[in-house]
């Protein structure tokens, strides 16, 4: 709206829309920001769980291993002892 004593020529309208438009925009370039922070935490944590399982198979095919030892170990020592008997 023209205030009293500018000149005509010299007023800048902007409508109620460029308002909006810009507040719409800025809320789209946070939302933005946060989903680029968002996916980055997101595949930080998938690495992480990734190394986790690569890890955890790891240990799991170890204990295997030595539960197999160990049950070989029992079977032949039982075998032994109930031939002694």
């Amino acid at each position: 709206m023209i205030e009293e004593g500018e000149h005509p020529d010299t007023f800048e309208f902007k409508p109620a829309e460029f308002e909006w438009a810009k507040k719409l925009e800025d809320i789209q370039e946070g939302i933005g920001i946060r989903i680029d922070i968002l996916e980055s935490k997101m595949e930080s944590k998938e690495r992480i769980s990734r190394g986790d399982w690569k890890n955890k198979t790891k240990i799991s095919r170890l204990d295997w291993e030595n539960k197999k030892k160990i049950s070989r170990g029992y079977w032949k020592n039982k075998k032994e002892v109930s031939r002694g008997d």
